[in-house]
């Protein structure tokens, strides 16, 4: 984890359970870093602190509720977003990188993930169709995954890969996708040494 320097903070932005800030928990060791995990469900927050409680890592790591649009980031050497940044209003998303990519320190890095569109119909209609494959080999029915789609309308709304390295790259980040399985993509976005 040689990103992570001394006197800077890690964010994990969509924190859920913890399982990147215990990763990266474990892996700064006894580094002078702190890792802030943020999520806006109050029951995410309240299990998360439990996780990390229990956990032996030396790292401390402050568990917060809130929405990571009001947040103040503090100088930091690494960011994670886990699908978090698809749930936010479109035309928010490029301040919210920008705001991130102001607070990397030289050669920080930003780790996101998020589903993403394709502007090709059959592209679009290949990919619902290979994930909805997989659900349904995972147990889900077709009731389930309908329930899914109907919940998420409006909720998650994915855009181009294109569009997302687009604001990473204006908001000062070097973006690499480094990981793609259908239409959920992942790049590592690096402010300039």
């Amino acid at each position: 984890m040689q990103v992570v320097k001394s006197g800077t903070k890690v964010y994990d932005l969509g924190c859920s359970l913890g399982a990147v800030s215990l990763a990266v928990r474990h892996a700064v060791g006894t580094r002078d870093t702190e890792i802030v995990a943020v999520d806006s469900s109050p029951a995410m927050v309240e299990r998360c602190r439990g996780i990390m409680n229990a956990d032996s890592g030396l790292c401390p790591v402050q568990v917060l509720e809130g929405d990571i649009r009001s947040l103040s980031f503090a100088p930091c050497s690494l960011v994670v977003m886990n699908f978090t940044l698809q749930f936010i209003p479109v035309e928010e998303r490029p301040s919210i990188l920008r705001r991130i990519s102001d607070a990397l320190v030289p050669g920080g890095v930003l780790v996101i993930s998020e589903k993403t569109r394709s502007d090709d119909e059959c592209t679009a209609d290949f990919y619902v169709e290979m994930h909805d494959a997989f659900r349904s080999q995972n147990g889900y029915s077709q009731i389930e995954m309908s329930r899914k789609r109907e919940a998420l309308d409006k909720v998650l709304v994915p855009e181009t890969p294109e569009k997302y390295m687009n604001w990473m790259e204006q908001a000062g980040l070097v973006p690499v996708e480094w990981f793609r399985a259908l239409q959920f993509v992942s790049w590592v976005g690096k402010k300039a040494p």
